[in-house]
């Protein structure tokens, strides 16, 4: 199992699953980081607000922790195995890891 989370600090809207979590020493401290599968395919609906991604369709990323929000509330798609919709989205804007 994994989480679905808005990446910060960034100029447009991103989600990605976290796949893993690093911690690396750098400089004689230690740097916290998670890899990250960010979505390509993500799509807002003009009707409902809300917005879904195609969870084929990602690349991989080493992330800091603190520009992953905390888990987002998703959830399938009945019609699409790779479709899914992110439910909370704006309330993880607010949210801080």
């Amino acid at each position: 199992m994994s989480s679905i989370v808005t990446l910060r600090n960034v100029t447009d809207v991103k989600f990605g699953r976290v796949v893993k979590f690093m911690s690396q020493n750098v400089e004689k401290r230690s740097v916290e980081s998670a890899c990250v599968h960010i979505f390509s395919l993500l799509i807002e609906d003009k009707e409902s607000g809300l917005w879904w991604v195609n969870t084929s369709r990602f690349t991989e990323e080493i992330v800091p922790l603190c520009d992953i929000s905390k888990p987002l509330v998703t959830a399938k798609d009945d019609d699409n195995v790779n479709k899914l919709w992110i439910l909370n989205n704006q309330i993880s804007k607010l949210d801080t890891v």
